[in-house]
């Protein structure tokens, strides 16, 4: 489904996601040169993220949080 959703001539070569989108497929595919990952690192109970894996998830998380506040009162504005 990710590759349909990335459009090759968008001017923002980001990729923003949640954890659950931080797996092998999806990390192979945003190898490519033109998108580049900001997705959320994702630890397990054996090998917790470094701190600096949760300074990167914290900014990624802050951002995160706008676009979702702005796409929330769209749908509450369309339900109306």
């Amino acid at each position: 489904m990710l590759p349909a959703l990335l459009d090759q001539t968008n001017v923002s070569a980001f990729v923003w996601g949640d954890s659950v989108y931080s797996d092998f497929f999806f990390d192979e595919f945003l190898k490519a040169p033109r998108f580049q990952s900001r997705i959320h690192e994702k630890g397990t109970r054996n090998c917790p993220l470094s701190d600096e894996a949760m300074v990167r998830n914290t900014l990624r998380s802050k951002i995160h949080a706008r676009a979702e506040y702005v796409f929330a009162q769209m749908e509450t504005i369309v339900k109306g």
